[in-house]
Parts: structure tokens; C-alpha cells; sequence
């Protein structure tokens, strides 16, 4: 509240009168609010930060499995398997997840490109992609895919 009534007092020059006084500074204090949370999201990292090295590289695609099986029909069989879970598992994502995290990860279409299609910012597209493959890491082991099985290849 402090921090409203400090960012009021600085940008006193700036209100115009477009509206209620009160409504002004409603609006700011909104503003700090959006500006603490979003400050202490980034300082907390993700949901299950500890963890998500395991998954995910440097640049938030999927972990290579080191022990990816070579081929042959069981590992053409296990493949089979995953892409079938993945798809059930895609299916219940929302829309927008699901469209990122496909058009992103098994199309390829960079950063740029995607959000323009999507009609988004590249942060937000980031958000969508983070809590897809959040929401899809965990749906896949719940289905008995581990962090080495979920390469997909």
C-alpha cells in the first residue's frame, strides 16, 4: 500500500482527471499488486523447480534419454505406446496449451513465428509452453512414462 501511495504521489503531474480520484488510485494499487506477485513468481523459479532439470534442457525442450532403447520392434512398440498416450494426454490440455506445445515441439515453428500465430507475446507463449509440458510430464507418468521415456522418439 505504501508503494501505491509513493508511485500516487510521483505520477501526481500525470493524472489527467480522466477519472475519480479514487479510481485512480485503485488502479495503481491493482498495478502494485500484479507487480509484487509477479516479482515473488519469479523469485519462487517454477512449480516443481528441484525436479524439472531431470525433464527439460537449458532452453525448455525435452531431455534426450540417455538410455534410449535402440531399434527394433519392442522399441517401435514402446514409441507406438508413448505417441499414443501423448496424444490422449495432449487432448486434455487446454486448447491453447495444447496448440502451443504441438505447433512449438513436434512442428518446430520458432518463438516469433508461433506467437504471432497464436496472437500472443513471446513471454506468454513461454507461460503456455511451460504448463503444457508441466501438465503433460505429470499426466505421462501417472500413465508409467518416466523422464527417459519421454523424448518421444
Amino acid at each position: 500500500m505504501q508503494q501505491s501511495l509513493a508511485a500516487a504521489l510521483a505520477s501526481a503531474t500525470a493524472y489527467r482527471g480522466a477519472a475519480a480520484p479514487r479510481t485512480w488510485l485503485i488502479g495503481i494499487l491493482r498495478h502494485k499488486i500484479a507487480d509484487h506477485f509477479r516479482d515473488r513468481s519469479r523469485m519462487a523459479g517454477s512449480l516443481d523447480a528441484s525436479d524439472e532439470g531431470a525433464w527439460f534442457d537449458g532452453s525448455g525442450r525435452w531431455r534426450a534419454s540417455a538410455g534410449e532403447p535402440g531399434p527394433g520392434p519392442a522399441a517401435q512398440l514402446d514409441r507406438s505406446a508413448f505417441r499414443q498416450a501423448l496424444s490422449e494426454c495432449l487432448r486434455n490440455l487446454p486448447p491453447r496449451q495444447a496448440s502451443a506445445f504441438v505447433l512449438r515441439e513436434m512442428e518446430g515453428i520458432p518463438t516469433p513465428e508461433l506467437s504471432a500465430l497464436l496472437g500472443t507475446t513471446p513471454d506468454n507463449l513461454w507461460v503456455l509452453l511451460h504448463r503444457a509440458r508441466l501438465a503433460l510430464r505429470s499426466q505421462l507418468a501417472r500413465r508409467g512414462f518416466g523422464a527417459g521415456d519421454l523424448s518421444g522418439q
